[in-house]
């Protein structure tokens, strides 16, 4: 397979592209980066706009080794309309791995 190959296979049409990043600007969150195959978006928001995007309440961990993160212990949810353009959101109640 090609890059350009997969890119058609995987990549959401323009409308649901549209959709997810107008959903996105809502929130005043900066698009940092879109993957190649245009099927990821990372974002920069305020944890405040992240909670009303998801409809979640972030908390502050701290490992024993001093690590901080911010994270959620809830399901996210999104609008109803973009749910078949989005398949999952990354970031927000998975932990970080802790180097030993």
């Amino acid at each position: 397979w090609t890059p350009d190959e997969i890119t058609a296979l995987v990549q959401p049409t323009e409308e649901d592209r549209q959709n997810v990043l107008s959903w996105i600007d809502s929130f005043n969150a900066e698009l940092v980066k879109e993957s190649y195959n245009k099927d990821f978006f990372n974002i920069e928001v305020s944890v405040q706009a992240a909670q009303n995007m998801f409809n979640v309440d972030f908390e502050l961990f701290e490992h024993s080794s001093g690590m901080h993160t911010i994270r959620t212990t809830s399901q996210y949810q999104i609008p109803e309309e973009l749910s078949s353009s989005v398949n999952f959101v990354a970031g927000l109640n998975r932990f970080p791995m802790v180097k030993k």
